[in-house]
């Protein structure tokens, strides 16, 4: 029997991190905020830690550390960027961004995104045709890379994709991008993607887990027949037969936005199957280097309903601003059973209102202990 159940823990082995740990959690940065002392910490603060990590719109990583006081409603997050993925069908290994200790270097100035021109691709396969179509309309387009596609405000997205091959339809998939693009900000759609795990394959969401209520997996098997619908973060599927699964996710978050990604998973691995899949991320405006302004740390603070970020010029003059990875410790997981690491980290900077540039938050002399997490094991 064909199984779908939830991934509640991966990597087993591994301690996992309880987000109501008591004081004595090693989970504590100290440090000063306009000379005044200020402490995260677990337990009796009331700080939860929540380890997690994100994909942006635009096909970047955030590898996250927040602490959140629910009576306080203070947040703040430590971000390690990585725009080194660029798309999402290849596995992360997020070891670059700290194995290595020393100083890392701050964000300084914001992406300049073209929140309604997408990039679209479709994953590389050998001996096809592509015939792609947007809301309906066939394109002249034949190859796996499309010429950047502007989706008009308040539009919805319908994105097609058949692979040919000597006349013949070998796969072809639909692709509902279910909200509607805004100027002022990129539609917030993430994906999801196989690992294969011995006699298992494991669907991971590509998404902030904390921005999540629940995630429906359902699908279709090769042989035709369905998948009942499983809830869960991630899933495991079990007893797979050869051939191409349909898989749909559907996630609903909890600012009420629902969206769905389908895609087709071939088993085993090393199956010659033609599968049509289909990805989009926002493009970046020509002329910005992704590397110079990715590859570095954020920081973000709430407070008081006011929100503060290290992305300002500030960071990248000050003499006193740094941010130093001072030791990597122990790997672990965290409770939605996705892979973190521990971290030893001190900083200084200069915390900028994101409506207000005249507000300014002073951090010094912070150090401590985080834990981010990432999305593959990199052991």
């Amino acid at each position: 029997m064909f199984g779908l159940i939830l991934l509640t823990l991966w990597g087993c082995e591994r301690r996992a991190v309880d987000p109501n740990l008591v004081v004595e959690s090693p989970y504590t940065l100290v440090g000063y905020i306009d000379g005044e002392d200020y402490t995260v910490g677990l337990g009796a603060n009331e700080f939860k830690l929540a380890p997690t990590f994100e994909r942006s719109s635009f096909g970047v990583y955030r590898f996250i550390s927040e602490y959140h006081n629910s009576s306080s409603e203070d947040n703040i997050k430590i971000c390690f960027n990585d725009d080194s993925q660029e798309w999402n069908n290849r596995l992360v290994d997020a070891r670059e961004l700290w194995d290595t200790l020393g100083v890392r270097e701050f964000q300084t100035e914001s992406l300049n995104l073209e929140h309604n021109r997408l990039e679209i691709r479709g994953e590389e396969v050998v001996g096809v045709e592509y015939e792609w179509s947007f809301n309906g309309i066939v394109s002249e387009e034949t190859g796996s890379i499309v010429d950047p596609y502007v989706v008009g405000v308040d539009e919805e997205l319908m994105i097609g994709l058949k692979l040919q091959a000597e006349g013949l339809t070998v796969d072809s998939l639909v692709l509902n991008v279910d909200q509607q693009f805004q100027v002022d900000s990129p539609v917030d759609y993430n994906f999801f993607y196989p690992e294969y795990n011995g006699d298992q394959v494991i669907c991971r969401y590509d998404g902030d887990l904390t921005k999540v209520d629940y995630i429906i997996w359902s699908g279709q098997r090769p042989d035709g027949t369905f998948l009942a619908a499983e809830e869960g973060s991630n899933a495991v599927f079990y007893d797979l037969q050869d051939g191409v699964y349909n898989i749909l996710m559907t996630v609903h978050l909890k600012n009420n936005v629902t969206f769905k990604h389908a895609r087709h998973i071939v088993y085993p691995a090393s199956a010659t199957d033609q599968i049509a899949n289909i990805q989009f991320r926002t493009s970046i405006d020509q002329g910005d280097d992704i590397s110079n302004t990715l590859s570095n740390v954020v920081i973000e603070f709430e407070q008081d309903g006011k929100f503060y970020s290290s992305v300002n010029h500030a960071n990248g003059s000050s003499s006193d601003v740094e941010f130093e990875v001072i030791d990597v410790l122990s790997q672990v997981t965290n409770n939605y059973g996705q892979s973190a690491q521990e971290l030893v980290v001190s900083f200084s900077c200069d915390m900028q209102n994101t409506e207000d540039v005249n507000d300014i938050l002073e951090f010094r002399d912070f150090q401590g202990t985080i834990v981010v997490a990432y999305p593959t094991p990199i052991d």
